[in-house]
């Protein structure tokens, strides 16, 4: 049963504060938004180079890769931003880079994200990910590493990890774990348990794959991975190159 590869993996990692309640129209840099954060109720306000690195997540969420570059740009060459807001503004660009299809630019970005900031774990996930698609596994998994320690309830993180390790056939184990931990974390997230569902499809636990998969569906009735997964699993077929990882909007994530 073929590998499966983090290349078409896009679950990336945005640092979204809050909700916007009130925005004005994009200009070079956006000039007024008021946050407010989910948990807390609390609001703030931001203007210029932070509020468009906000709404650079918030494009790149839509899809519009293209306005997330122009906009995360922008605020890079404002000279607005400075130490861990700068960091993040290239982990931003780099994610719309890499989900626009420039895997290039975006291991640029993120590597500048990451001298900036040691901490940036969504640089470090990207930095992850570029160091598998060059194969150098024991390199990504230090990546992924670091950026677990550095955001540990994360449950995305470990979603990702879990599926470095499940390249690795011996480690099926560890990559169950992971998504066991992502779904400790957010028992919501529907890629989880699909995941985790493939993870024993491939090693030829069913009963537990079928689990999985009616729980991702139960959890997101949208996520038509698991339903595909399901059909192949009623003939006992292995997932193989049907069900790659996919890019999937409602996977970029706030924390």
């Amino acid at each position: 049963m073929p590998c499966i590869r983090l290349a078409a993996l896009a679950i990336v990692m945005v640092a979204v504060a809050g909700c916007a309640t009130q925005q004005s129209p994009q200009s070079a840099l956006p000039q007024n938004v008021t946050l407010r954060n989910k948990e807390t109720g609390a609001t703030r306000t931001v203007s210029g180079a932070a509020l468009a690195i906000v709404v650079a997540q918030r494009e790149t969420a839509r899809r519009n890769y293209v306005g997330a570059v122009r906009l995360s740009s922008d605020a890079i060459k404002s000279g607005q931003l400075t130490g861990n807001d700068l960091s993040l503004a290239h982990a931003v660009r780099g994610d719309a880079y890499y989900l626009g299809g420039d895997a290039a630019k975006a291991r640029d970005d993120w590597r500048t994200a990451v001298e900036i900031n040691g901490q940036n774990a969504m640089a470090l996930r990207g930095m992850a990910i570029i160091s598998n698609l060059q194969r150098k596994v024991p390199e990504a998994m230090q990546y992924m590493e670091r950026a677990i320690a550095a955001s540990p309830s994360n449950p995305h993180l470990y979603v990702t990890r879990g599926l470095l390790r499940l390249e690795d056939r011996r480690a099926g184990g560890l990559a169950i774990a992971d998504f066991d931990k992502a779904i400790a974390l957010r028992p919501d997230l529907a890629s989880a348990y699909f995941y985790r569902g493939l993870a024993n499809h491939l090693n030829g636990r069913f009963a537990q794959a079928k689990a999985d998969y009616d729980k991702a569906l139960e959890v997101n009735p949208a996520e038509s991975r698991a339903r595909q997964a399901l059909g192949l699993l009623e003939q006992r077929r292995a997932p193989g190159a049907n069900l790659q990882p996919r890019s999937r909007p409602g996977e970029v994530v706030q924390f």
